[in-house]
């Protein structure tokens, strides 16, 4: 269970080649009410947020703020734990849960 100090967060994306994919995400964390510094380590593809005095930040709005920039957020770690995320595609569906309807025999009124 990897959990950071209060008021610090990582954000891992799937891609982040340079420095203008890390600077347009950190554009959108800074919009983020609380968030007081961003910076990034491209070789590992993880921006480090630092919340204002220690303030609690919803890793939703993070992941949402790498969305914004067009990238996709695959984990996000704070003081909580790690969240990861994983996004449903065609070869694997978003739902293992069959709907279940009752098997009706003989005839229907």
């Amino acid at each position: 269970e990897q959990r950071l100090p209060v008021g610090k967060y990582s954000l891992q994306v799937r891609t982040m080649q340079d420095k203008e994919v890390a600077q347009k995400i950190a554009n959108q964390l800074h919009a983020i009410q609380g968030v007081e510094n961003v910076s990034a380590n491209i070789a590992q593809r993880t921006l480090f947020v630092q919340a204002v005095n220690g303030a609690l930040l919803s890793p939703f709005a993070l992941a949402t703020a790498a969305d914004h920039a067009q990238c996709e957020p695959i984990a996000i770690g704070g003081p909580y734990g790690v969240m990861t995320i994983e996004r449903a595609t065609d070869a694997k569906p978003a739902t293992a849960v069959r709907p279940a309807y009752p098997q009706v025999q003989g005839e229907v009124r």
